[in-house]
């Protein structure tokens, strides 16, 4: 009885270790957000696409949830517009943009309908470049196909 207590006891301390782990790996994630915001509000382009580029490359991009992954989304489709590697920043807006739909997709429409018109037209953009890009095949990598009839619903202010 004595082990079965050492064990749980271990076992939930364990548990608390990772979980605030990844807590804290949130906060900072949201932290890094808010500074490369400044960044771009301050016209330091430079760092704003360092600090982006870190959340990217970093291992917590599925921790951040879908706020702050359509937040870093933006940030990519504006450093996109200014910066010499506006392929590279539209990818990672892209893939951004995928995983706030994976995570919650009512959270990641109810975001964009809540941004200004030229932001919501940004994201939107993005949004319909990572549809169609997952309905590339095989066959036809190089090809991405439109379809007309999918559902507009983010666009009702239009």
């Amino acid at each position: 009885m004595r082990n079965f207590v050492i064990i749980c006891t271990l076992l939930s301390t364990a548990l608390l270790v990772f979980s605030s782990c990844k807590n804290q790996q949130s906060r900072d994630s949201f932290s890094s957000l808010q500074e490369a915001n400044q960044a771009m509000q301050a016209n330091r382009y430079a760092k704003a696409q360092e600090i982006c580029n870190n959340i990217f490359a970093g291992d917590s991009l599925q921790n951040l949830g879908p706020g702050n992954l359509c937040n870093l989304s933006l940030l990519f489709i504006n450093l996109a517009e200014i910066s010499q590697t506006e392929e590279e920043n539209t990818a990672k807006a892209t893939i951004c943009i995928r995983q706030a739909y994976k995570c919650d997709s009512d959270s990641t429409m109810a975001f964009i309908r809540n941004l200004n018109i030229e932001d919501q037209s940004k994201l939107s953009l993005i949004s319909a470049l990572g549809k169609a890009t997952e309905r590339t095949t095989a066959e036809n990598g190089d090809t991405i196909f439109y379809d007309d009839s999918s559902n507009h619903e983010i666009n009702d202010g239009f």
